[in-house]
């Protein structure tokens, strides 16, 4: 990221913003306090227009400047707007003129300008970093550099979510998020309900694998950057895939009935057997289990015994 200039200036600018936004933070909540004594209904007042625009413009702006071509300008303008709206703070206390009123609109117009920032922001960041660099870029946001990905772990990062975002812009053809999301409840609700059989199971275990490798051929009809609900929902799906799998597996091995899994073919519960947590891994769908551990560090153990009704 040294070598990317357009990258370094962009964190400059942004690096200064936030230096604003801190000061904005604290000083507008202090000057109502210290200098007008601001009560509590007040202050509550003040908070709530000041995050307001979020509420009720975040939707509607993210739409606007997701058709615009500079977004740039959107930062800059944002920025600038906000920088000039706080200025008039200290403006209007040096000329005694100051009021909670002045600093309900300041708040609720920076907030505004604020929203406007947010939806523009990620756009440009895309813009001028490549998918390789989005860890270490984002890091710097953080003022954490990050170790070398080879040595923490590139693979776990490339190969999953980057690769995944990859796999959906790139995606021409396939099934829509929606479709399979809908096989996966209907899957879960008929096989892994709280009343469950050997049948069932191992019919649910077969049948969420099948969905895991549809899971892997979505298409991503939308793909614009800004408030991309189409986009965030199929990523969802590669997780909801994964629960799926690991609910299903571990239930169809564990032969006993205990709490919500009642197992018609293993009717009573096995604390010799199964008195144990489930691990599942996702690759290869591997099981190993870990005990429970039944002495308690502050209060007296309860000893297992059996559910009646």
């Amino acid at each position: 990221m040294r070598v990317n200039r357009p990258f370094r200036a962009y964190w400059t600018g942004q690096t200064i913003s936030l230096f604003g936004d801190q000061i904005a933070l604290l000083a507008i909540p202090l000057l109502a306090v210290l200098t007008l004594h601001a009560d509590a209904r007040e202050m509550g007042f003040l908070a709530a227009v000041e995050l307001a625009p979020s509420l009720f413009f975040a939707v509607h702006l993210g739409a606007w400047a997701d058709r615009r071509r500079s977004r740039r300008a959107i930062l800059i303008a944002a920025d600038l707007g906000r920088a000039a709206l706080l200025f008039t703070v200290p403006v209007a206390a040096l000329f005694g003129v100051l009021t909670i009123q002045i600093l309900y609109v300041v708040a609720f117009l920076t907030g505004t300008l604020g929203v406007f920032f947010m939806v523009a922001e990620q756009t440009v960041f895309t813009s001028l970093v490549p998918p390789r660099d989005y860890i270490e870029a984002n890091s710097l946001f953080s003022f954490v550099l990050p170790k070398p990905l080879r040595a923490s772990g590139q693979r776990r990062y490339d190969g999953t979510i980057l690769e995944r975002l990859a796999v959906l812009e790139n995606s021409s053809s396939g099934e829509y998020t929606q479709s399979i999301a809908n096989d996966i409840r209907a899957t879960m609700q008929s096989h892994a309900g709280v009343f469950r059989t050997s049948k069932l199971l191992s019919e649910g275990v077969d049948k969420v694998k099948e969905l895991s490798e549809r899971v892997k051929h979505v298409h991503l009809k939308d793909k614009s950057k800004v408030f991309n609900t189409a986009k965030v929902e199929a990523l969802e799906l590669a997780n909801l895939i994964e629960v799926a799998r690991a609910t299903m597996i571990s239930a169809e091995a564990r032969k006993e009935s205990r709490g919500a899994h009642a197992h018609s073919d293993f009717e009573v519960r096995d604390d010799d057997n199964w008195m144990k947590h489930t691990l599942w891994f996702s690759e290869g769908d591997k099981l190993d289990y870990k005990p429970v551990h039944m002495t308690p560090l502050t209060v007296e153990s309860v000893p297992p015994k059996a559910r009646t009704f």
